[in-house]
């Protein structure tokens, strides 16, 4: 049986995998090309999208450093809006407009030019390498006339008609009033710093402003006819698309921007995208059909694998299921199987563990309620006592012995209440209340107690004398030997929390190393308490305790939310 299971999942592994590589290889192939081509598409075209955004960046920049330069800038405006008779106040004037624009200047390592000239004249320069009369006599100052702030962009060309800086020019304003013009200008080699260290191979790209003239081009004129052929692609705003332009297919790229209203257009080869993108995809085919050669060897091992630790699993199981629950099986591998191998044995261990448990809580409940038992002698006889007692304190005008007495017979009354376990907080709260009055009788009320529980959980039920233990342990190893001159305070506070209920006890006693906790608090006391908290209601809630040598004692109580039965 164990051959043929084995001859059986063979041929099944290697069917499965011959038909799902070679259908996966098949679709991955073709599908991949696409994609991947598509990716290299969008990346290029990020590419050229982050180098516009750089670009306009710095446009940006420079408009800023113009604007305020020209918009009631009062160092510009005291030294071209004025002819000082004082030549002394007039070269401070200068001085200082020129300590201005050596700031603007080194600021900036791509600003090139820096030019304030006034209406008569007068010229101002940092870094320029333009002359005066270019400055005088351009025709943009007349395009400027009407347009208050508003700023031009233009190129500046050498005496070989190619771009050398790019200028931003705009009317220098003050008072509303104009008064001269100010240029600053970018260096064309930042542009190329920009463009051409991170376009891919052989790309061109060019970038004109609203009026037609090339801001910039990384080419001779040898590609202007190419060029040309691209502004008749249509191609939707700031996209791309795959275009064949004489026999040869380009990925041309588009951007119109919004602040600057140039327009940059990128044209990128694509026959060494598609040779990368073939070869990458070749390369990873073999690959996978050289995986698939060896696999027909691990299968052929996995399946023997399997098999094995199948039928170690199957006696293993048949062993557990007539009765042997110390049934082990033993499984090295670490796939799947090998889990469910140690998981059967964690499972057989965990069913003897939970066992042996029940057998340990039933035997520690027996002897709780024998202790219990144990603890009430004729508590009736006792009660009726007390009660003769305490009216004969009352007709010998005894209050004091009288209170004490009642206090006394309070707790006997709870003591031999009927509830199977569980009282209302209500009368928890009130045992404590009785056993302090108790107490304070012997120490003289140096011992005070402040209760703050919400009203939502008064009513809700909890095991019996579940407070006093913590109470009493506050007092004798928190308060006994405290000097006269300290008062001890022990502060009850309890609240909803999650759905349960935390109770917390802190008393500002003499506290306790940590490390000592279990010496402290072992028998009946605190860790009976918390014993029967967890008996009752499971492991998670209990008793938690922290303490401050010196300083003081909290003891946090989480139990379930009960909610009792406020009619009773």
């Amino acid at each position: 049986m164990k051959k043929t299971f084995r001859k059986k999942m063979f041929i099944v592994l290697l069917l499965v995998l011959f038909i799902s590589s070679l259908g996966v290889s098949y679709i991955w192939y073709f599908k991949s090309r696409s994609m991947i081509t598509d990716e290299v598409f969008k990346s290029t075209k990020i590419l050229v999208e982050e180098r516009n955004k750089d670009f306009e960046k710095a446009i940006k920049d420079l408009d800023y450093m113009s604007m305020s330069i020209s918009a009631n800038n009062l160092k510009v405006s005291r030294v071209i809006s004025n002819k000082w008779d004082d030549a002394y106040l007039r070269i401070q004037s200068e001085k200082k407009l020129q300590e201005y624009m050596d700031s603007l200047y080194g600021s900036r390592n791509y600003i090139s030019t820096i030019v304030i000239s006034n209406t008569m004249g007068d010229i101002y320069k940092r870094g320029s390498s333009i002359n005066d009369d270019y400055i005088l006599n351009q025709s943009f100052y007349n395009t400027l006339k009407d347009k208050g702030l508003e700023r031009i962009i233009v190129p500046y060309y050498d005496k070989y008609n190619n771009v050398k800086e790019i200028f931003i020019i705009r009317n220098i304003i003050y008072n509303e009033k104009i008064i001269g013009y100010s240029i600053v200008g970018m260096s064309y080699d930042y542009l190329k710093e920009i463009f051409d260290k991170n376009l891919p191979q052989n790309s061109l790209l060019f970038i004109k402003n609203d009026k037609g003239d090339n801001i910039y081009k990384n080419f001779t004129d040898d590609y202007q006819n190419l060029l040309l052929e691209t502004e008749t692609i249509k191609i939707e705003e700031n996209g791309y698309k795959l275009t064949n332009i004489k026999r040869e297919k380009y990925l041309v790229i588009k951007f119109n921007s919004d602040y600057t209203k140039f327009k940059l257009t990128a044209v990128v080869p694509t026959k060494k995208m598609f040779a990368d993108v073939n070869k990458t995809l070749n390369n990873i085919l073999v690959l996978i059909l050289v995986g698939m050669g060896a696999l027909v060897f691990l299968v052929n091992f996995i399946s023997r694998e399997i098999s094995k630790n199948v039928q170690i699993l199957s006696e293993g199981m048949r062993s557990f299921s007539e009765g042997n629950l110390e049934a082990k099986v033993n499984i090295k591998s670490q796939d799947e199987l090998g889990e469910l191998g140690h998981s059967f044995n964690e499972m057989t261990e965990r069913i003897q563990n939970l066992l042996n448990n029940i057998k340990e809580n039933e035997k520690e409940k027996v002897n709780l309620e024998i202790k219990a038992l144990q603890g009430q002698i004729n508590m009736h006889f006792l009660f009726n006592t007390l009660n003769t007692i305490k009216d004969l304190c009352y007709i010998q005008r005894v209050t004091n012995v009288e209170r004490l007495v009642n206090s006394l017979m309070q707790l006997l009354h709870i003591s031999m209440g009927k509830e199977d376990g569980l009282i209302v907080l209500k009368k928890e709260i009130e045992y404590i209340e009785h056993y302090l009055e108790i107490y304070r009788y012997k120490h003289l009320d140096n011992i005070q107690c402040f209760i703050n529980v919400d009203e939502d959980i008064m009513e809700c039920m909890v095991l019996k004398f579940i407070l006093q233990p913590i109470v009493e342990n506050s007092i004798i190893h928190g308060f006994e030997d405290m000097t006269e001159n300290v008062k001890g305070v022990i502060y009850i506070k309890g609240a909803i929390e999650e759905g349960d209920i935390r109770i917390t006890i802190i008393d500002n006693g003499k506290g306790f190393k940590m490390e000592d906790e279990n010496k402290n608090f072992t028998g009946i006391g605190i860790a009976n308490v918390d014993k029967r908290i967890k008996m009752n209601f499971g492991h998670r809630y209990g008793i938690t305790i922290k303490s401050i040598l010196n300083t003081s004692t909290t003891v946090e109580l989480l139990i379930p939310y009960i909610r009792g039965n406020t009619n009773d």
